[in-house]
């Protein structure tokens, strides 16, 4: 299984909370792929257009509504942030 998680033990002894949790982290993992897929595309667009050309024009994502962190990357303090709302919502 790509989460690394047996069948067995996902049917019978997982609760909600932690399948969502599950859910949650394997869209954030896909993020960096597409990135990537998205900085190519940019690469090969940009060298054959004449005007200058934004990554975010050539695919849009639900994450660049965030107010585009991509640029900069996850800090720690937007990390612990996010864990604290996690343990609120449990």
């Amino acid at each position: 299984m790509k989460c690394g998680i047996s069948p067995e033990y996902f049917l019978y002894e997982m609760q909600p909370y932690e399948i969502s949790y599950l859910i949650e982290e394997h869209n954030e993992s896909g993020k960096e792929k597409w990135e990537m897929y998205r900085g190519i595309i940019h690469a090969v667009i940009s060298s054959q257009s004449a005007k200058p050309v934004k990554q975010t024009n050539i695919m849009k994502f639900d994450w660049d509504k965030d107010g585009g962190n991509n640029d900069k990357g996850v800090t720690k303090e937007d990390d612990i942030k996010r864990l604290k709302e996690k343990i609120k919502k449990m």
